[in-house]
């Protein structure tokens, strides 16, 4: 029997022209490949002065979600340097990037973002479907997400991998960057929740940029005190400004945010904050001698008195707070032990405020610590010590004890009784 022709299609897919079956050329997934849920990979060929150069274009075909009926196609087009070979041309970078983007989301998916203490939207099914889809139609978002997962295995593997993973968080943030000027200078409104993603998780980034154990490579078992320098201080202070970046995009598009799929959040959120407005005085009795900073010294306007107080306030407010989350956490966890079958994920669906004390400071705190002025560094070892119970989350670090001892190495003998609760925190650790 003679073989079976088919009409050819000059510009049709790579698969279509393995299968030997006619491509209708729809882009970025041809009707073919969209049935058959399998990558569609174009080959364009693009005319250069001395030479003929070919990049290779991959969509992948994902299946679709429960609630809708056909599949659909998500194109993330990579940067054009490649970092494992710099010097290679497109026509090799293209589709290693492909795959090692897939690798990068997966293990943001299943490792990064779980570790991270992020919880609130990678737990909660309804905010985590709404980050995943707000990622694949912003492309500054979907960026930042496979920076971050590169920045979590460049903390594991072999020195090469590391290198490797750390260069390629280094350049897919840069292009998440970009690409977020970009959406700021088309002025949408309607990104209000994707800006607001971005923002929260490119703080969680970038603190755990600063912790990032390889900042000292000569010893395993490194002494953390080698990394508590007042170099960390100021890399601390800018995490935290870059995290009040996410109370300004609130701000910005409270509209569009306040009615999306992140209102119940929001909501939650404000519920747990509102709790350390009535509780009694003794749950952070620890915190009350911080009433006394801004009359500590003579030399503060009312304008920072007033900022002063702000802080102190709402870190209080955040620590009732982490009280509550760890008591329900507890709670929930021997409920597990008796009944491994029960479920009890309004706990787990909330993260801990602590997270959150940055993004509620004022400029005018913000501006102190800019400064070094004494009270607010009080302040922030405070929060430091909070926080320190959270040395094993990798974005987290010991960022406590290095935040606290060059505080007080700064502050000096006058300032040191205020600061005997955070020194016997991160002191009790050993």
């Amino acid at each position: 029997m003679p073989r079976r022709t088919h009409t050819k299609s000059r510009h049709g897919c790579k698969d279509c022209k393995r299968r030997h079956i006619k491509c209708d050329e729809t882009q970025p997934a041809c009707n073919n490949c969209q049935h058959a849920r399998i990558t569609c990979t174009y080959i364009r060929f693009t005319p250069a002065s001395n030479s003929t150069t070919t990049t290779t274009t991959t969509t992948t075909t994902t299946k679709a979600t429960a609630t809708s009926a056909s599949p659909s196609a998500t194109t993330l087009t990579p940067p054009s340097e490649n970092v494992l070979s710099p010097h290679n041309d497109s026509s090799n970078a293209s589709p290693d990037l492909q795959i090692d983007h897939l690798h990068l989301l997966s293990h943001f998916l299943l490792e990064a973002g779980p570790q991270s203490g992020m919880g609130v939207y990678l737990v909660d099914t309804e905010v985590y479907k709404l980050f995943m889809a707000k990622a694949t139609s912003a492309p500054y978002l979907m960026y930042e997400v496979l920076a971050f997962a590169a920045l979590h295995l460049s903390r594991s593997g072999s020195a090469s991998q590391s290198k490797h993973y750390r260069s390629e968080a280094v350049r897919l943030q840069t292009q998440a960057l970009a690409a977020f000027q970009d959406s700021v200078a088309a002025a949408d409104s309607r990104e209000g929740v994707s800006m607001l993603l971005f923002a929260s998780l490119l703080s969680n980034h970038t603190l755990a940029d600063i912790v990032r154990p390889d900042r000292v490579e000569s010893d395993v078992d490194m002494d953390m005190d080698n990394l508590a320098t007042p170099d960390f201080l100021d890399k601390f202070i800018d995490y935290m400004n870059v995290h009040r970046g996410v109370r300004a995009i609130a701000g910005t598009s409270w509209d569009d945010i306040s009615t999306s799929e992140l209102a119940p959040l929001i909501a939650r959120a404000t519920a747990e904050l509102s709790t350390g407005e009535n509780s009694p005085g003794g749950e952070t009795a620890f915190l009350d001698p911080l009433w006394g900073l801004p009359d500590a010294s003579g030399d503060l306007d009312e304008s920072a008195r007033t900022a002063l107080k702000e802080a102190i306030r709402n870190l209080h407010l955040v620590a009732v707070a982490e009280k509550h989350y760890q008591a329900r956490k507890a709670t929930d966890a021997e409920g597990v032990k008796s009944s491994p079958s029960s479920s009890s994920s309004s706990s787990y669906s909330q993260r801990s405020m602590l997270f959150n004390w940055p993004a509620l400071l004022t400029d005018e705190y913000s501006a102190l610590l800019t400064q070094r002025n004494a009270q607010a560094l009080v302040v922030l070892a405070h929060y430091a010590a909070l926080l320190h119970p959270y040395s094993d989350v990798w974005i987290v670090g010991d960022a406590g004890r290095m935040l606290v001892r060059p505080i007080a190495d700064r502050l000096g003998p006058s300032w040191v009784s205020w600061l005997d609760w955070p020194l016997a925190v991160v002191g009790s650790v050993t």
